[in-house]
C-alpha cells in the first residue's frame, strides 16, 4: 500500500495552471532523556492536479494549516547532464483545517 497523510502548512508554493505544487511543513515535538524541549521541522514537496488543485491554488498560501492524502511518487530528469531524481506526495484529496487553535481530530476527514 502506498498512503501518505500529512498534517502541517503550506511552505513554498509554486503553482502553474494544470498543478498545485508546493511545500508541506510538518513539526515533531518531543522532550529529551533530560526533559528538555525539541522540535525538529520537516519540508515535503507535493503536488495537486484537476479542478480542486487550481482552487487550492488560489485558496491555500503560505502559512495555511492543511490536512492532506496521497501517494508518493518518484521520477527523475537530465539537468546539465546529469540524472536528477525527485520524490514527493501525489495529492488526491486536501483540506484547509483552520488555525493551530482548532483540535485535529475535529477537522480531519480522513
Amino acid at each position: 500500500m502506498n498512503k501518505v497523510v500529512l498534517v502541517g502548512t503550506v511552505g513554498k508554493v509554486w503553482s502553474t495552471d494544470k498543478a498545485f505544487k508546493f511545500s508541506v511543513n510538518t513539526t515533531e515535538s518531543w522532550k529529551d532523556k533530560d526533559g528538555a524541549p525539541k522540535e525538529r521541522t520537516d519540508f515535503t514537496n507535493a503536488v495537486m492536479f484537476g479542478p480542486q488543485a487550481l482552487s487550492m491554488g488560489q485558496n491555500a498560501t503560505v502559512g495555511t494549516r492543511i490536512a492532506l492524502s496521497g501517494r508518493i511518487g518518484s521520477s527523475s530528469y537530465e539537468k546539465d547532464g546529469q540524472k536528477v531524481y525527485k520524490t514527493e506526495v501525489i495529492v488526491s484529496e486536501m483540506y484547509i483545517i483552520g488555525d493551530n487553535s482548532t483540535s485535529i481530530d475535529e477537522t480531519i476527514p480522513f
